[in-house]
């Protein structure tokens, strides 16, 4: 039996976007995915990198069980990982 431990899923660079949480990210496109938060410093070349790390939470697997009175049914572990993505800061705009 598997259980998720602290270590398996709160990686400092994964974790502090599970952790925002404004109400701008409770719209349709941001749940969607389509549109995020950019940060302005990397954006524009004053701090970081060109590549940012996009977390995610792991498929989960494994079969279902059968629920009993008698036992338990078996805990599985969730896991977190990561995409690196280079990081493009382009727009237009009309007026």
């Amino acid at each position: 039996m598997a259980e998720t431990k602290i270590a398996d899923v709160i990686v400092p660079e994964l974790f502090t976007p599970y952790v925002l949480n404004k109400t701008a990210e409770k719209s349709a496109l941001w749940q969607s995915g389509i549109v995020g938060e950019l940060d302005e410093k990397v954006a524009f070349g004053t701090e970081g990198g060109t590549t940012v790390n996009i977390p995610f939470w792991n498929d989960l697997s494994g079969e279902s069980e059968v629920l009993s009175d008698g036992k338990a049914l078996g805990v599985n572990n969730i896991t977190a990982g990561k995409d690196i993505a280079i990081l493009h800061a382009r727009g237009k705009a009309w007026g």
